[in-house]
């Protein structure tokens, strides 16, 4: 669904008769004779701005992608950053991370205990 919102922005910000085009040829299956018709202008005024509009639909695709990886690497390594690796820790946070026998012992009984 994310994606289908990002290809209508996408197609948004398209200029209207490119976004014409694409939408008569691709959606509509108008050829591109019938499209120019339509448009007053020729078959090739058609296949040009579709063109040019899936031109600019790949390159607006390109730098999604290229910020969703940015983003990716940075919040990998903000985490990176958090954790904090186990030679570091002190005795006081290894100690308060294990449990003792009697501590094991209470939370799983033997079987057949009461």
């Amino acid at each position: 669904i994310e994606a289908w919102h990002d290809m209508e922005k996408a197609l948004a910000r398209l200029p209207a008769r490119t976004r014409a085009v694409i939408w008569l040829h691709d959606v509509e299956g108008f050829t591109h004779k019938e499209i120019g018709h339509l448009m007053g202008k020729t078959a090739s005024y058609s296949k040009s701005q579709m063109a040019r509009g899936y031109q600019r639909l790949l390159s607006a695709n390109d730098a999604q992608r290229a910020d969703g990886a940015d983003n990716r690497d940075r919040l990998a390594g903000d985490a990176q950053q958090r954790e904090t690796p186990p030679e570091q820790e002190t005795t006081n946070e290894r100690q308060s991370n294990t449990t003792t026998g009697m501590e094991r012992s209470a939370a799983f009984p033997a079987a057949g205990a009461p």
